[in-house]
């Protein structure tokens, strides 16, 4: 067995609140890092003879784990009374979900890259010149996971949240868990007014939103599913993502408690910390045709994000028009299948009409034939919106 190592620099800022000492206050550090791996060098005749790895894949696999995320951010526990500011004046924020210690970024980082396949011997974390922490990873392995993880997350149940409506069970008609029995949580609010959307009464005003405690939405959502057996749970919008704080903390972790498998559906602009927690995301940006399309560089924090933690994802893009489709294509090429599963639908023109089925098939065999004959697009699954092929534009189904 043979070790290698590979040393790496990142600027990053911390909080350290109830510190004791000068750590309290915002400050940065100039972080140098050594990832030592361990194993046999490869006896195959090929261009990675002789390897262990290959420094360079080495170097990019550590950046697209975390390092580029990293680099001139804040690192946040997620706590932090500052957030909030910070984050009205777009600054470059990385939740972790614990304290941004040295210790706990040392195990962070060595699991994250465990959790790719890498031979991971021991990591190193130097806070300063003459400061480091170092964990190995046999004793990581015997210990069950980062330390940091497994403390228990303070529950706030009387914490409450804008909900639109709670409803199910039903069978998700959408992406890549069609078919599947779900209750559907649709939370209140959105980032993004599109033109066609099909649930504005979740953001528009018309209704008002249920302000529910974080004990009430799951109660409600015991109340549907037991006698069904029901496990799984939608979590829409509006745009799910764009609340954040203790309340959601709670509510995801006390669902996660119940043994629910959550699948949240979002835009993808917004990447809270509870996201880490989650089973599954539905990226869905934006086409031209929606008013407000959303670009690459807006859904590439996220996907680093889901990527880092093992996160199931997929890509969903409603279509419309000829430029929507074209929309896709040029996204679909930055975020290129199959290393990125993909879906598309035909959007409901009539989504605040009477349900035209015939409509929607000739729409869906349009979109079917479009993506038979590109060649570009080998990668890229056409689904129907199942659920209003069954039931119309019937709301809570």
């Amino acid at each position: 067995m043979v070790q290698i190592a590979k040393e790496f620099e990142f600027e990053a800022a911390h909080q350290l609140e109830s510190h004791d000492g000068q750590c309290a206050n915002i400050h940065g550090h100039s972080y140098r890092l050594r990832v030592t791996l361990k194993g046999s060098p490869r006896e195959q005749e090929d261009a990675k003879e002789g390897f262990v790895i290959d420094f360079k894949e080495l170097k990019q696999r550590v950046k697209a784990a975390f390092l580029d995320e990293w680099d001139h951010a804040f690192l946040a526990k997620g706590t932090e009374a500052i957030l909030p500011q910070m984050k009205s004046q777009g600054l470059k924020i990385v939740e972790l979900g614990f304290r941004a210690t040295a210790e706990n970024m040392c195990q962070h980082i060595a699991w994250l890259l465990y959790k790719q396949g890498l031979p991971v011997d021991s990591v190193r974390l130097y806070e300063t010149r003459t400061s480091y922490a170092q964990v190995a990873m046999e004793d990581l392995l015997r210990q069950g996971g980062p330390s940091c993880y497994n403390r228990p997350k303070p529950v706030c149940l009387d914490e409450k949240l804008p909900v639109s409506e709670i409803f199910g069970p039903t069978i998700q008609g959408e992406g890549m868990a069609i078919g599947q029995k779900s209750l559907f949580l649709r939370m209140y609010g959105c980032d993004d007014h599109c033109s066609w959307c099909d649930s504005t009464y979740a953001w528009d005003g018309q209704e008002a939103p249920k302000h529910w405690s974080v004990e009430q939405i799951v109660q409600k959502i015991q109340d549907l599913g037991q006698s069904c057996g029901c496990r799984y749970i939608t979590l829409t919008g509006g745009n799910p993502c764009i609340h954040e704080g203790a309340a959601m903390n709670s509510l995801i972790t006390v669902l996660k408690k119940y043994g629910y498998h959550i699948g949240v559906e979002t835009q993808g602009t917004r990447n809270p910390g509870w996201l880490r927690e989650v089973d599954a995301v539905t990226i869905s940006p934006k086409p031209p045709s929606s008013g407000n399309p959303t670009s690459a560089a807006a859904v590439l924090p996220l996907v680093r994000r889901l990527q880092q933690h093992r996160i199931p994802f997929s890509f969903k893009v409603v279509l419309f028009t000829e430029e929507d489709f074209d929309y896709m294509k040029q996204l679909y090429r930055q975020f290129p299948g199959p290393e990125y599963p993909w879906y598309v639908q035909p959007g409901n023109s009539n989504a605040k009409d009477t349900f035209e089925l015939a409509q929607a098939v000739s729409r869906y065999e349009e979109i079917c034939q479009r993506i038979l004959q590109d060649p570009e697009l080998s990668w890229v699954k056409p689904l129907p919106q199942l659920h209003t092929w069954l039931w119309g534009n019937e709301r809570g189904v």
